[in-house]
């Protein structure tokens, strides 16, 4: 019998962490700062040194409910810190998820403490836990599921379409809920009180409700800045486009006219010649070419999308006199959207264009390096800036828009997540700016 207790004892300390550690950890499997396996190891070693000393303290020594108590949450803080040692995310979006956690877990805990406390209390003084345990299991077997599928599912998928800086504030919300179901439950000897199980019950389920209902709308309002940034770089594509027309339609009627008048500047320049009038025929020909329209080459690469994009900015370029450098190699339908690449493409020229604006040197330049490498997109735009920057939490901000992140940025970030890229942006010798990525076709 002193056997069988040791062992509930034992159990119970480990059905009181370990099932939620599991929805704690996953949602960062691949964020891990150490190997899965180690980070196990180590966690298994916590709890066995948890439950081994319980039993002891139990068994051996003097302890009131509350000295136990501190116990039990002494081992909490130790679990949590590992956590967040072991898991390379931001904090507030770590404690958001933990705090999603210990909602859920307070409310499985407490229910086992109400059915104990309220219908099996004479065979809890016999047995210690035992009741605890089995209803703890038979929760987790009905309610892991949808928590864990709702969890993963949506609470993670919207979390990661969430601006970073909002999370300095969203922990707040779980936190509030946690806080009151804490602060009404917190006196174990009420467990048997209905007014207990009901605050737990109303601190989880208005918490994931709550949040549910915030980051789906956070995400939503993500989604629509996403579309209307796409509507407007097609808005942008189509006015580059009729731009190119018109410039071909005036290319066309200037050589009707040039052929037109092609026999008449044949007859003066060789009445130049046949006078000997070497001089008034150099200032002729030189008069002629100034008149030439702006020379923008009509091809940069097969990809429609990126062509036209190409062509605009390198027109916009040779009217600031900014030169420019691109080898694109790009074909007509590789597997990824013509508006996806104009997201891209015209983000990032738009933002060369305005860098080299600012420069005061004349020496400014946009090289951009595109093509296809092993059945990948690889992009490699750069551009001269006159060395102002703004860097936050690990990220370039925009200049713009008073340090914070750029709509454009923010487009070229999900297009390329989208294809399974991270764009990676450096400065080198401090006055030039790359944007790269590999984008893999579909």
């Amino acid at each position: 019998m002193i056997m069988f207790n040791k062992v509930m004892a034992v159990l119970y300390i480990i059905l009181y962490i370990a099932p939620f550690s599991v929805i704690r950890y996953y949602p960062f499997l691949d964020k891990l700062r150490l190997p899965i396996k180690n980070v196990i190891t180590i966690y298994a070693s916590f709890l066995t040194l948890e439950a081994g000393l319980f039993v002891y303290i139990i068994g051996k020594v003097s302890i009131n409910s509350i000295e136990l108590q501190i116990y039990r949450i002494s081992w909490v803080v130790i679990f949590a810190v590992y956590s967040f040692s072991v898991i390379k995310e931001r904090f507030f979006k770590q404690f958001f998820f933990y705090l999603i956690t210990k909602i859920y877990a307070s409310m499985v805990c407490g229910t086992a403490n109400f059915i104990e406390a309220n219908f099996f209390l004479d065979f809890t003084l016999k047995h210690p836990y035992t009741v605890n345990n089995a209803a703890i299991i038979i929760q987790i077997i009905f309610t892991f599921p949808i928590v864990f599928h709702l969890i993963l599912r949506y609470f993670k998928k919207f979390a990661d379409s969430v601006e970073t800086d909002i999370w300095k504030v969203i922990w707040l919300i779980p936190f509030m809920f946690y806080g009151i179901g804490v602060i009404f439950t917190v006196d174990l000897s009420t467990a048997s009180n209905w007014k207990y199980i009901a605050a737990r019950y109303m601190a989880c389920i208005g918490a994931f409700t709550v949040c549910y209902i915030l980051l789906r709308s956070l995400k939503q309002l993500g989604d629509n800045a996403y579309l209307q940034e796409q509507l407007d770089f097609i808005d942008q594509q189509l006015t580059t486009q009729r731009k190119q027309y018109r410039a071909l339609t005036e290319n066309i009627e200037e050589t009707r006219k040039a052929r037109h008048d092609l026999r008449h500047h044949f007859l003066l320049v060789r009445s130049y010649l046949e006078e000997d009038k070497r001089a008034e025929l150099i200032g002729y020909m030189e008069e002629q070419r100034q008149t030439l329209p702006v020379d923008v080459e009509e091809t940069i690469c097969e990809n429609i999308a990126v062509n036209v994009l190409a062509c605009y900015y390198i027109g916009l370029a040779k009217e600031r006199h900014i030169r420019t450098d691109f080898k694109i190699s790009i074909a007509r339908d590789i597997g990824i959207l013509d508006s996806d690449l104009s997201i891209i493409f015209g983000n990032c020229l738009e933002n060369s264009l305005e860098a080299c604006e600012r420069m005061k040197s004349e020496d400014a330049v946009i090289r951009i390096r595109a093509g296809m490498k092993m059945g990948d997109l690889i992009i490699v735009i750069g551009n001269s800036f006159d060395g102002r920057t703004m860097f936050n939490n690990g990220e370039f901000r925009s200049i713009k828009r008073n340090g914070r992140r750029g709509i454009g940025i923010t487009s070229i970030l999900a297009v390329a997540k989208k294809y399974g890229g991270v764009p990676s942006f450096e400065i080198i010798d401090g006055n030039f700016f790359k944007v790269s990525m590999v984008l893999m076709t579909k």
